[in-house]
C-alpha cells in the first residue's frame, strides 16, 4: 500500500536523513508512472476491445469468443516467459481476451437465455473471482495487474446476476436491501484485497441504496 507523507516535514523532525529524500522522490516519481500507465491502458483495453468487435464486425457470439481465448491464451503465454519487453502489451492482450470472453458471454447469456441467465451468472463470476483472486494473491500464471483485473471483472458478474435475480423475480422489501448490503460488504473487500481505492469507494454506493425506503426503480436510484 502506498503512503503519503511530508518528506520536509520527515526531515525537519529527524525522522529520515537528508539523504533520503531523493530516494524516496524517485521511487515514488515511478510508482505514479506505472500507475499513470495502467489506468491509460484500461481505456485503452475497452477501446481496443470495443473495435475489435466492431470495427471488424465480430457480431457472432463464437468469432467474439474464439478471439477473446486467442488474445487471453497470447497474453498469459508471454507473461508466463516473465519478459519486461512485452509486458504492458501481453498485459493488454490478456485483459481484451478476458473482456471479450466474459462480455460476450454474459451478453449471450442475457439475450439468448434470459430466464436462465441469472442462475449461470451468479456461480460463474464468483468462480471467475475466486480463481483469479488466488492467483491474485500468490503470484500465479501472469501479473497481478491482469489477475485482480479479471478478479474484478468476475465480481462484476457476480453482482450483474444478483440483480438481475431481483428484478426477474420482482423481489422488494427487506430483501434488497440485504442484498444491497451484501453487494457493498463484496466491493468492500474486493478493494482491500487488491488495494484499489477506487473499488472500495464504490461500496458506498450499495450501501446508500440498502439505506432507502426499498424501491427498485432506477431513476431514483
Amino acid at each position: 500500500m502506498h503512503a503519503i507523507a511530508d518528506i520536509d516535514r520527515l526531515v525537519a523532525d529527524g525522522v529520515i536523513s537528508i539523504e533520503q529524500p531523493r530516494q524516496i522522490q524517485s521511487r515514488a516519481q515511478a510508482a505514479m508512472v506505472t500507475l499513470g500507465i495502467n489506468a491509460i491502458l484500461c481505456f485503452g483495453v475497452i477501446a481496443a476491445t470495443a473495435g475489435l468487435i466492431f470495427f471488424f464486425w465480430l457480431a457472432d457470439a463464437l468469432l467474439v469468443t474464439g478471439f477473446g481465448a486467442v488474445f487471453l491464451l497470447v497474453g498469459f503465454a508471454i507473461l508466463a516467459k516473465h519478459s519486461e519487453m512485452y509486458r504492458i502489451f501481453s498485459n493488454a492482450a490478456a485483459l481484451i481476451g478476458a473482456e471479450m470472453l466474459l462480455g460476450e458471454g454474459v451478453a449471450e447469456l442475457i439475450d439468448k437465455y434470459e430466464g436462465a441467465a441469472n442462475w449461470v451468472m451468479l456461480p460463474v463470476g464468483a468462480m471467475v473471482a475466486v480463481w483469479a483472486g488466488l492467483a491474485f494473491k500468490w503470484g500465479a500464471l501472469t501479473t497481478r495487474f491482469v489477475t485482480g483485473a479479471i478478479a474484478l471483472m468476475g465480481l462484476m458478474i457476480h453482482l450483474a446476476g444478483l440483480a438481475i435475480l431481483l428484478l426477474v423475480y420482482n423481489v422488494s422489501g427487506p430483501l434488497v436491501g440485504l442484498t444491497y448490503l451484501c453487494a457493498a460488504a463484496l466491493l468492500g473487500l474486493a478493494g482491500v484485497f487488491t488495494d484499489l481505492r477506487i473499488v472500495t469507494v464504490a461500496a458506498i454506493v450499495p450501501f446508500a441504496q440498502a439505506l432507502d425506503t426499498g424501491t427498485f426503480y432506477f431513476h431514483t436510484a
